[in-house]
């Protein structure tokens, strides 16, 4: 299911016929801003490790080059 579809849900259980008041559930409902922080997370680490590869790489091109 869609994040739409998790909104409309939502708004349906609280008794709503319509989308507005279900936005604002919005971040409790679909928990994106948790799913979002993960991300983030993760992209720093892999962010990170990238990194650490490059700088490996560079190392043994200059030893090569020796």
């Amino acid at each position: 299911m869609g994040r739409m579809g998790k909104i409309k849900k939502a708004g349906k259980k609280a008794g709503q016929r319509t989308r507005s008041v279900a936005k604002k559930l919005v971040g409790r409902v679909t928990g994106r801003a948790k799913k979002r922080r993960r991300a983030k997370v993760a992209a720093a680490v892999a962010g990170a490790a990238a990194a650490v590869a490059a700088g490996v790489a560079v190392v043994r091109a200059r030893r090569r080059g020796k």
